[in-house]
C-alpha cells in the first residue's frame, strides 16, 4: 500500500541548531506512532512541516491524494455566543445527527451542546476541538499535545478513541501513559536524526537504556583485555623467543574493537531541600466552600497528613486549582476553615506562573533573588544544574527561554526557599519525560507534604500516595490508590457510553414510525451489527495479508483494492446503522 505522507531528506537549521539532518520516513494510514524528543528537538516544528505551515532548508513532504490528514486546532475559530451544536455543525458540515453521535462519545451532554462554546472552560473546548476535528474523518491523526488541558476522564476517552480509530496517527505527548496505552510504535527525533522502533515508548527507551548500560559494560571489559594484552605486548616484543607471541597478541588487540556509545542528552538531577517531616497535622479543612462568587464546592472535609503526597482530582471546572488557591490564601474561603499545623510553610507553583517570569532578568539572577536558604553560589550553580541550567545556560535571559525551560526554572526557584510544605498545580507541564520522572522521584524522597494537580498519569501515578476527588461540588477521599480511580473513571466512561447520545436540535426520519415499523428498523440494525462485526473480521485479516506480500507490488494493489472495498462497504454498513439509531 502506497504512504499517505512521506518525508523526503527534510534539513532544517533554526538559530544555528540543527533540527532536521536528512530525515526521511513513510507513513501509511494503519500506524500509530509515539512522537518523542526532548523540549526543543523539533518535535512540534515536524507537525507544522508536515501540515505544511514550516519552510525547510532542503527536502519536502510528499502528501497522497486519499491523504486525509486531521490535525488539532491550536487556535479557536469560534464565533461569538456560537454554540457547541451550531460550532460543530457549521465546521464540520456534518449532518446533526452525526454530530450528536460523536459529541456523546466524548461526553458532550444534551445540555452542555447547548451552551456558548466560549463559556467552557479549555478542557471541554478541548473536546469539542477533537469531536469536530473527527467529524471530518480523516485517515491520519497529527496531535500535537492533545492531553494538555484534559482531565484525566476525557484523556481515557481520548484513549479509547485512537484505540478504536481505524486509520494511522502521529501523537505527540508528554504522557507516556497515554502514549503507552494509543501507540505501538515509536518516532523519536534527537540531534537532528528521526529513529523508528517497533515498540511502545517504555518499552523502546528500557531497551535502549538496556542496549547502551551493555555497550557500557562490554567495553569495560574490552578495555581491560586490551590493556592486559598491550602489556603483554611491550614486554615480550624484543624478545628472541617470545617476539612471536608479541605479534600473535598484537593481532588480537588489534581486532578489539570499543562499542560507540553516543553521549546521553543531559539528563535532569533533581534535589528537593532537606527539610524536617512535620509530626502532626500538616492540613486541617473543616467544611470549606471554594469559589468567586457562587461557590464550585462547598463542605470539603479533609486532612493532610506528614509525608502524604495527595493529587487534587477531578473533571476541568470542578475547582481543583481554586482549591489549591483558597488553601494557599490567593483566594479566600466563602465558608468554612482552613488550618495550617504549626511552623508549616507552603511553597506553591501555579500553572501558569512560568508565564509571569520577569523577562529582564537571567536565570542566574531570578534564582538568587528566590534563595530564601541563604545558599552560596556555587549551591545556587548546583540546584539550577540539576534542572539542566548548566553552563552558561544558567546566564541566559529569561525573555530568550522557552516554554520548558521557563517551568524548569520556576521549579529550581521554588525549590531554593525551603518551605516544608509543595502546593503544586500541574507541576510537569511543558516537561519532557526525563525531567518529569526526575522530578516525581524526587518528590517520591521529599521529607515534607505535597498536595498537587495533574493530569498527567504517569507523573500522578509516581507520586500520589492518596486522590481527593472534587466532583458534583463535593469532596471526596477515594478508597485505595490513584490506579484504583483510574479504574473507577474507566467503569463510568463505559457506564456512560451506554446511556442515550446528546440530543442535537434535530429529529430523524424515524421519529414518527408506527410500532411495526420500529420493529422492522430494530431487526435491521441487528443484521447491520453482524455483518460490521464479520467486515471488521475480515478487514483485520486483508491488513495482515497486505503486510504479507510487501515487495510484490501486482499483489499489493490487488490486496490494496480489495480492502478499500471492503472498508468502503463497512462505512456503508456504518452510516446505515447510525441512522437507525440516531437519537430522536
Amino acid at each position: 500500500m502506497p504512504p499517505l505522507f512521506d518525508l523526503n531528506h527534510l534539513e532544517l537549521h533554526l538559530g544555528g541548531k540543527v533540527i532536521f539532518d536528512d530525515i526521511s520516513y513513510a507513513f501509511t494510514d494503519e500506524r500509530k506512532f509515539a512522537l518523542i524528543g526532548r523540549n526543543g528537538a523539533g518535535k512540534s516544528t515536524l507537525c507544522r512541516v508536515i501540515r505544511g505551515e514550516e519552510e525547510l532548508d532542503a527536502g519536502a513532504v510528499y502528501r497522497h491524494a486519499a491523504l486525509r490528514l486531521g490535525f488539532l486546532r491550536q487556535d479557536e475559530n469560534f464565533l461569538p455566543a456560537e454554540s457547541v451544536a451550531d460550532y460543530l455543525q457549521r465546521d464540520s458540515g456534518a449532518e446533526k445527527w452525526r454530530c450528536a453521535e460523536l459529541a456523546h462519545k466524548f461526553a458532550l451532554t444534551a445540555e452542555l451542546v447547548e451552551q456558548p462554546v466560549a463559556a467552557l472552560s479549555g478542557g471541554w473546548r478541548m473536546r469539542v476541538k477533537l469531536v469536530a476535528l473527527l467529524l471530518h474523518e480523516p485517515n491520519f491523526l497529527l496531535l500535537d499535545e492533545p492531553t494538555n488541558f484534559l482531565d484525566l476522564r476525557t484523556q481515557l476517552l481520548l484513549q479509547k478513541f485512537l484505540l478504536d480509530f481505524r486509520g494511522g496517527a502521529l501523537v505527540v505527548s508528554h504522557d507516556r501513559a497515554f502514549l503507552d496505552a494509543t501507540c505501538p510504535h515509536t518516532l523519536e527525533l534527537s540531534r537532528g536524526q528521526l529513529t523508528y522502533s517497533p515498540l511502545p515508548v517504555s518499552e523502546h527507551l528500557r531497551k535502549q537504556r538496556d542496549a547502551v548500560e551493555h555497550d557500557r559494560r562490554a567495553n569495560v571489559a574490552k578495555a581491560a583485555k586490551m590493556k592486559q594484552l598491550q602489556r603483554f605486548i611491550d614486554k615480550n616484543r624484543a624478545g628472541a623467543n617470545t617476539a612471536a607471541q608479541a605479534k600473535n597478541k598484537q593481532k588480537q588487540l588489534d581486532r578489539i574493537e570499543l562499542a560507540v556509545v553516543e553521549t546521553a542528552e543531559n539528563r535532569a538531577k533533581i534535589r528537593l531541600p532537606l527539610v524536617e517531616r512535620q509530626r502532626k497535622t500538616v492540613l486541617n479543612c473543616e467544611e470549606l466552600a471554594i469559589g468567586y462568587v457562587a461557590p464550585l464546592a462547598k463542605k470539603i472535609n479533609f486532612t493532610l497528613e506528614p509525608g502524604e503526597r495527595l493529587l487534587v482530582a477531578g473533571d476541568n471546572g470542578q475547582g481543583k486549582t481554586t482549591l489549591l488557591k483558597t488553601l494557599t490564601g490567593a483566594l479566600p474561603p466563602l465558608a468554612g476553615k482552613v488550618q495550617w499545623g504549626y511552623n508549616c510553610a507552603a511553597g506553591v507553583y501555579a500553572q501558569h506562573v512560568y508565564s509571569a517570569l520577569p523577562p529582564e532578568l537571567t536565570a542566574r539572577e531570578f534564582l538568587q533573588r528566590r534563595n530564601r536558604r541563604n545558599l552560596n553560589d556555587k549551591e545556587v550553580a548546583n540546584i539550577a544544574g540539576g534542572f539542566l541550567f548548566r553552563g552558561g545556560e544558567i546566564d541566559k535571559a529569561i525573555k530568550v527561554l522557552s516554554g520548558g525551560e521557563r517551568a524548569r526554572l520556576c521549579l529550581a526557584g521554588l525549590f531554593l526557599t525551603g518551605d516544608n510544605v509543595l502546593a503544586l498545580d500541574e507541576p510537569s507541564n511543558h516537561l519532557d519525560f526525563e525531567t518529569a520522572s526526575a522530578l516525581a522521584e524526587a518528590l517520591g524522597e521529599y521529607q515534607g507534604a505535597v498536595i498537587f494537580v495533574s493530569h498527567e498519569r504517569s507523573f500522578a501515578a509516581q507520586v500520589a500516595t492518596g486522590v481527593l476527588e472534587i466532583k458534583d461540588g463535593r469532596a471526596r477521599r477515594v478508597n485505595g490508590g490513584f490506579a484504583e480511580y483510574v479504574q473507577e473513571l474507566e467503569r463510568e466512561n463505559a457506564e456512560n457510553e451506554t446511556a442515550k447520545p446528546a440530543r442535537l436540535p434535530a429529529r430523524n426520519a424515524a421519529a414518527d414510525l408506527t410500532g411495526k415499523e420500529r420493529f422492522a428498523l430494530t431487526k435491521r440494525s441487528g443484521v447491520l451489527e453482524r455483518k460490521i462485526e464479520k467486515l471488521t473480521a475480515q478487514i483485520a485479516a486483508q491488513v495482515e495479508e497486505l503486510h504479507s506480500a510487501a515487495g510484490d507490488w501486482a499483489k499489493s494493489a490487488a490486496l490494496g483494492r480489495e480492502l478499500d472495498a471492503a472498508r468502503g462497504e463497512k462505512d456503508a454498513l456504518e452510516e446505515e446503522w447510525l441512522k437507525i439509531n440516531a437519537p430522536l
